[in-house]
């Protein structure tokens, strides 16, 4: 492997971020090998792969599905499968491994012009993406439900706050949601059923949330029985509709052994000529609303402060004023 091909990658692998990384790899990918025609990132969640990244692959996805079954069905820890068809090569690798889904790396190359050298390389590379991106993926996961955790949540937030795309502008009504969502009198669950089945609570709700938000949108797990939800580019009504949704979804979801269990929600906007701590005190206030007024509901700082039963928050050099 020629030096300044290993400079690129080490260049890469400086990338501390799963998003970082992967629109890295992707334009190295594309320059290095010319015969590369189309890459696709595929995450298998109940053995339904979907394009997370990259290109579509729709008229090929039924021998897609068939080389990831076979991979899959090796229970290989590294793996990947090749098919032949007309004038291109279709390569899959498996590329990583989440505590829910497996990812794949999908290339198609033009068969005139790759030799099994360049396919070699380019597993081999993938190989070096892939444990990266599980070393990021490990300092960035909560161990338990395998959501974003606190450390990912301060690098995201701050990203999503210094791009400055997700204010609310005057052109359109298109802006990011901030939400705090907090279990309802989880601690009574751990007293009454134990810390193992609390755990059981927070994975169960987990994996509520993956299944139910977008691929766009950001969970997080903040602490305890607290997390955050980022929704990206939605209106402000739809934002609402999301979170009343997702909190009949949960209050109607069956946790084994421990039956109901409900939640609340506080909800503001994310806008960037804000500071951190203040869109995360807003949430918490709308929070803190809901749960005072019932639990098992969701409460918006904007809606409140509008109708008088919210003081505004404001900050003047960093001191929070009522």
């Amino acid at each position: 492997m020629p030096l300044t091909l290993l400079q690129k990658i080490a260049q890469i692998t400086r990338n501390q971020e799963a998003e970082s990384l992967i629109h890295a790899f992707f334009p190295f990918m594309r320059d290095e090998f010319p015969a590369l025609q189309a890459i696709a990132l595929y995450k298998v969640d109940n053995y339904q792969p979907e394009v997370v990244y990259g290109d579509d692959f729709k008229e090929l996805q039924t021998e897609i599905n068939e080389l990831i079954q076979q991979i899959l069905n090796t229970k290989a820890i590294i793996g990947s499968q090749t098919k032949e068809l007309d004038g291109v090569n279709l390569l899959v690798v498996k590329s990583s491994r989440e505590k829910h889904c497996i990812y794949f790396m999908v290339y198609l190359l033009d068969t005139s012009c790759i030799s099994e050298e360049q396919m070699d390389c380019i597993r081999a590379i993938t190989d070096i993406y892939t444990n990266h991106q599980e070393l990021i993926s490990l300092n960035d996961r909560d161990p338990l439900t395998g959501l974003y955790n606190r450390k990912a949540f301060d690098q995201k937030i701050l990203r999503l706050l210094n791009n400055g795309p997700h204010r609310r502008s005057y052109d359109t009504e298109l802006f990011s949601c901030f939400a705090i969502i907090d279990i309802d009198h989880f601690k009574q669950i751990n007293d009454r059923f134990g810390h193992l089945y609390g755990d059981e609570v927070l994975l169960h709700f987990a994996q509520q949330a993956q299944a139910f938000f977008r691929q766009d949108d950001l969970v997080f797990r903040y602490g305890g029985e607290e997390f955050v939800v980022i929704l990206q580019n939605v209106e402000e009504q739809s934002a609402k509709n999301v979170f009343e949704r997702f909190r009949q979804h949960i209050e109607n979801y069956h946790f084994p052994q421990v039956g109901q269990v409900t939640v609340s929600i506080g909800i503001t906007r994310l806008d960037t000529s804000m500071l951190q701590s203040e869109i995360i005190d807003r949430a918490d206030h709308a929070l803190y609303y809901s749960k005072e007024h019932g639990r098992n509901n969701i409460a918006c700082y904007e809606t409140l402060v509008e109708e008088g039963k919210l003081t505004e928050i404001k900050v003047e050099n960093d001191i929070e004023l009522f």
